[in-house]
């Protein structure tokens, strides 16, 4: 990814159709994150976590 020539270090990319996150590391293979995972900062963000579900639920 283009990203990662720029000194990118994590990229999340989100699929509100599958309701599927993909997440991209500079020198790790890309995972799939499902509705039954959840999406972390991986040390890039410190002390961010958040439930793949919670993203594409709708607001009350």
């Amino acid at each position: 990814m283009e990203y990662f020539e720029n000194d990118t270090k994590l990229a999340w990319v989100v699929n509100p159709e599958e309701q599927t996150v993909t997440v991209y590391r500079s020198s790790y293979p890309h995972k799939l994150l499902t509705n039954k995972d959840t999406l972390d900062g991986e040390g890039v963000l410190e002390g961010f976590s958040v439930p793949v579900a919670a993203l594409f639920e709708l607001p009350v």
